[in-house]
């Protein structure tokens, strides 16, 4: 890895991806003062979080944590980079089938029994189980993950069909009528992509549907656990 090319990518990614991050990271004196088995800890937590947000970076989707622990070396000292690359490069363990998860097009289904829930799980393709305590959350995790893996369409991508005169995702936080879009900013392989959240629960995911169609992606790839309904009550 050109250690240029690695300066360049994670300082636009943010202050956290500096050296003098990592010395932050660690308690005062390093890991020589600090238990090996915290130390560790903390150092994986960080090279996830780097692991990340470099993914995210267009043409570099193929970086492993022992990339990103080499090119800290210096700072981790060997044995402790040894350490954290171990641990992250041991199999996970089989997860817990997360009871209840829907499809997305399960989900559709429910029609109007869908507008007062909250999602409280969102199991992602590869397995992983996200914890997101709002539609807008779970969308932004789906588009997230769509766009790094198969790529989005065609942005403007308006979500609904039929006389839709608002756009799901866009350069811009202005909608197709020309109206302001209530919108977050994703950051999504290199490009800035707004995405509109003043939607009910139904139509984030009529558009989440619409959006796996539109890149060849099965609904059926991404579950939902639904909040119990006290939870999706408060």
């Amino acid at each position: 890895m050109i250690p240029v090319l690695w300066t360049s990518c994670l300082r636009s990614a943010s202050p956290l991806f500096s050296p003098a991050a990592w010395q932050r990271t660690l308690p005062l004196g390093g890991c020589e003062k600090f238990s090996a088995s915290n130390c560790s800890r903390r150092i994986v937590q960080v090279v996830k979080a780097i692991l990340k947000a470099v993914k995210a970076e267009a043409g570099l989707a193929t970086i492993h944590a022992s990339d990103v622990v080499q090119f800290f070396g210096e700072v981790l000292g060997s044995q402790t980079a040894g350490t954290a690359v171990k641990q992250m490069d041991q199999p996970k363990k089989p997860e817990e089938p997360v009871v209840g998860a829907r499809t997305l097009a399960e989900l559709l289904d429910l029609g109007q029994d869908l507008w007062h829930s909250k999602p409280a799980q969102l199991v992602m393709p590869d397995g992983d189980c996200i914890s997101v305590l709002s539609w807008t959350a779970l969308a932004c995790e789906v588009v997230k993950s769509i766009g790094l893996s198969a790529g989005l369409p065609v942005v403007p991508f308006r979500g609904l069909k039929g006389a839709e005169t608002r756009w799901f995702l866009s350069l811009s936080p202005v909608h197709e009528n020309g109206t302001r879009m209530i919108s977050k900013l994703l950051l999504i392989g290199g490009r800035e992509i707004y995405i509109d959240v003043d939607r009910s629960s139904s139509n984030f995911v009529e558009c989440l549907c619409n959006l796996c169609d539109a890149c060849g992606v099965s609904t059926a790839s991404y579950r939902v656990q639904l909040a119990q309904q006290e939870e999706a009550e408060t």
